[in-house]
C-alpha cells in the first residue's frame, strides 16, 4: 500500500476461494479477515516506529533493581 511493504516476510496471505470470499493465512494458519486486517495494523503501527513487523515486546518482570520504590 502506497509503496511500502507492510509485510516483508510475507507472513500474511489472502486469496479468494472459488465462490470469491476470503481465504486468510498467518504463517501457514487459517485466520479470520478481522484478524487479518488486525495484524496488518500492528505491522504499520510497527513500521510507523522504525521497527520490523516480525519483533515484539518482552517483559522483563520483577525483582531486584526493576522497580523505583517511591521511598528511595
Amino acid at each position: 500500500m502506497f509503496g511500502v511493504d507492510h509485510d516483508p516476510e510475507d507472513r500474511l496471505i489472502m486469496t479468494s476461494d472459488k465462490e470469491g470470499y476470503p481465504t486468510t493465512t498467518r504463517d501457514g494458519k487459517h485466520i479470520t479477515a478481522v484478524d487479518f486486517v488486525d495484524a496488518t495494523q500492528e505491522n504499520v503501527e510497527k513500521l510507523n516506529k522504525g521497527k520490523k513487523p516480525s519483533s515484539f515486546g518482552l517483559f522483563s518482570g520483577f525483582g531486584v533493581g526493576t522497580l523505583k520504590k517511591s521511598y528511595e
